[in-house]
């Protein structure tokens, strides 16, 4: 089934009007699939949209729990955050040679492809998610800098002098650690070289940075 035939069922079956259906493909993005379209347009919600997969798809609905992801840093570094983003696609498991996926269009051939081609791994399953559970699964996977202060002690104060160094974004960023005051570290100094800054202090808040 490609994309047209899935909009035309979800249509039949009085998932989405027929109006509707049309507006989103008028509105649709250059690199948006149909059913992003018709999410970001709330012509369908994620209750409606896995009402319909768990009708007519449910062997691949995802049934797992976000606690239960854990993928390896070297799969996960094949993976590009913004690519998975923009197809709003999360990656749950890599085994047997083979990447299992979460996403919200099991018929986004491009989508898949591109994941493919980007990540050299040749086979990847996609299972069903909603657009919540996928973006959960990413805020996990790729943590934000906001979510690494969080993990910081309140008052806890980080202070690098960035005279004496002679060092590039490229190696900071190869040498980054998995402890979240690396991380946040790595960070500020990647964006303190490109801003030509000679140092950085930070002190976490309660509620913020200062």
């Amino acid at each position: 089934m490609d994309e047209t035939k899935l909009l035309e069922l979800l249509v039949r079956l009085g998932y989405v009007k027929r109006e509707e259906a049309l507006q989103a493909q008028r509105e649709r993005g250059k690199e948006e699939d149909i059913i992003s379209t018709l999410l970001r347009l709330g012509f369908i919600n994620d209750t409606k949209l896995m009402d319909f997969y768990q009708k007519y798809m449910p062997n691949k609905l995802w049934r797992g729990k976000i606690e239960e992801v854990n993928l390896p840093e070297n799969i996960r570094e094949k993976l590009p955050e913004e690519l998975l983003k923009k197809h709003i696609i999360a990656p749950i498991k890599y085994e047997d040679d083979k990447l299992y996926v979460l996403t919200i269009n099991p018929f986004n051939q491009s989508a898949i492809n591109e994941l493919r081609f980007r990540s050299k791994i040749n086979t990847i399953v996609p299972y069903l998610a909603t657009k919540k559970s996928i973006e959960d699964v990413l805020a996990k996977l790729y943590p934000a800098v906001e979510r690494i202060v969080e993990s910081m002690e309140i008052g806890e104060e980080v202070e690098i002098e960035m005279e004496e160094l002679d060092i590039s974004p490229q190696v900071i960023e190869a040498e980054a650690g998995e402890a979240p005051i690396v991380k946040l570290a790595n960070f500020l100094m990647a964006e303190a070289v490109n801003l030509g800054a000679s140092d950085i202090h930070v002190e976490p808040q309660e509620k913020k940075l200062s």
